[in-house]
């Protein structure tokens, strides 16, 4: 083997090398200043509740990312930048659930479970402002009767 056919050959491990460290690298780097949330929702009895809409806010930029639970109740909120967040927790015909003071450090994949309870039941109250049945400013109403009475009794 002479010179030219060995620094060819150096040459080409190098290449493969480095390809193969790009190639694989990027996956193995920390992900900046991000981490993830995750977890499930649940309900009093522990059954998993598909559509849950979640919210985490950012309490230092007030910033939301939202999503909602799959058919196994799981949620992923990924590639949050890391700081404080707040968690509310919507379903239909459940109590809202808020959860504060959630740190996020870089890297870091929380695992939250989250537990609903049956939302109480609420009344309402409409009040319309409508027109009176009866005209209380004139007479002319009873008149009426009277006359109607009167062609009646004929």
């Amino acid at each position: 083997m002479n010179i030219p056919e060995t620094r060819t050959a150096l040459l080409r491990c190098c290449r493969a090398f480095l390809f193969a460290y790009f190639l694989v690298s990027p996956s193995l780097w920390p992900q900046g200043n991000q981490g993830t949330i995750e977890g499930m929702v649940v309900d009093q009895s522990g059954a998993a509740l598909l559509g849950a809409k979640l919210t985490a806010t950012n309490d230092a930029t007030g910033i939301r990312f939202q999503t909602t639970s799959d058919s196994n109740g799981l949620f992923t909120l990924p590639v949050l930048p890391v700081g404080t967040y707040t968690i509310e927790v919507e379903h239909p015909g459940f109590a809202k659930l808020t959860q504060k003071n959630i740190t996020l450090s870089v890297g870091a994949r929380l695992n939250l479970n989250l537990s609903l309870s049956v939302a109480g039941q609420t009344q309402s109250v409409t009040v319309a402002d409508e027109p009176p049945l009866v005209e209380t400013t004139r007479s002319q109403l009873s008149s009426t009767v009277n006359d109607l009475a009167t062609v009646l009794s004929h």
